[in-house]
């Protein structure tokens, strides 16, 4: 089980939705640090999806953290109206940032013109 709901019923996915719903209406950060927790598998699994593309330089860890911060914005940005669930806006809003940091980071390392030339990859 998941952890999130006590009583059995439900899918994870309605219980991580009922406790955005809780969060975004209380702001209470325990909620918000049960719901990074949930949801932290994604921006391990964006970041396994990306080493690749991680210059050498840096460390796993600096973009762990950096999806992390990704995957909170994305808690604080979602809007259950449109057609996608908590999971696919987070994980679509981590995998954003983690390209946006790699294409950053081969910049600095190699120069302005290493991400459109493809170098460092």
């Amino acid at each position: 089980m998941n952890g999130l709901t006590d009583d059995g019923q439900g899918t994870p996915a309605d219980a991580i939705l009922e406790l955005w719903e809780q969060y975004k209406v209380s702001s209470d950060l325990r909620l918000r640090d049960r719901l990074v927790f949930a949801l932290s598998p994604i921006v391990t699994c964006v970041v396994d999806r990306w080493r690749e593309q991680i210059p050498a330089a840096r460390d796993d860890d600096d973009f762990v953290v950096c999806g992390l911060e990704a995957l909170i914005d994305a808690m604080d940005s979602y809007d259950p109206v449109d057609e996608m669930t908590l999971e696919q806006f987070a994980w679509s809003r981590v995998s954003a940032e983690l390209r946006s940091r790699a294409r950053r980071d081969r910049a600095a390392i190699y120069g302005p013109l290493a991400a459109v030339a493809g170098v460092g990859v």
